[in-house]
């Protein structure tokens, strides 16, 4: 879509269309992330061993932290040991930052 815009608004409107070209950008590697994460957690269930079952699904995705411009998913493995539940957090593609593993 074509629009005339004069010279002295021209900072203004290029900044707008970044701005727009930003969000889509962005939106696109949150879906990519998230599909990501749906892929590494299948992946991880399919070599699980299935003895009862419950280990395999066990596994699942968990958002950590969302915002306008970044994505923080992990996998996350939550056992039952005794009366404790134990998650392990594996992290996936952090976008834009990268974490370490965390044990909880």
């Amino acid at each position: 879509m074509s629009r005339k815009i004069p010279i002295s608004e021209m900072d203004d409107a290029i900044m707008e269309e970044l701005q727009k070209y930003s969000k889509l950008a962005t939106d696109d590697m949150k879906d990519a992330v998230k599909d990501t994460a749906a892929s590494v957690r299948k992946d991880i269930q399919s070599g699980a061993p299935v003895d009862t079952g419950k280990y395999k699904k066990s596994w699942s995705v968990k958002n950590v932290h969302e915002d306008s411009e970044s994505i923080d998913l992990v996998v996350i493995l939550s056992i039952i040991v005794g009366t404790y539940i134990t998650k392990i957090l594996v992290p996936m593609l952090l976008y834009p930052k990268l974490h370490n593993i965390a044990y909880v």
